[in-house]
């Protein structure tokens, strides 16, 4: 009975060896997922300050070409009613 017993325990020693196996694969797993977590929003971060940037490029060559035609005074008057309402808002931001 003594024998079955010993058996038990090893087995046991065993099961537990192999979860403590498992945990330190799933830790390191882990903190490679963060690692790649992190590279991702960083690389996210970088791509929507270069959107930004070609959105506000955008804008000026919209602008300097409504400026530029003389027959589109339409698209020009759009514009410069955009940017009013844009200084308008700064002012009142600033007022407050």
């Amino acid at each position: 009975m003594s024998e079955s017993r010993i058996d038990i325990v090893f087995r046991l020693k065993a099961k537990v060896y192999r979860l403590i196996s498992i945990c330190d694969g799933l830790k390191e797993k882990h903190d490679q997922s963060l690692l790649r977590i992190a590279e991702l929003e960083k690389a996210l971060a970088a791509k929507e300050k270069e959107v930004r940037g070609l959105m506000n490029e955008n804008e000026k060559l919209k602008l300097a070409k409504a400026f530029s035609s003389s027959d589109d005074s339409k698209e020009a008057k759009v514009q410069i009613s955009k940017i009013v309402r844009e200084i308008d808002k700064c002012i009142a931001l600033l007022n407050k």
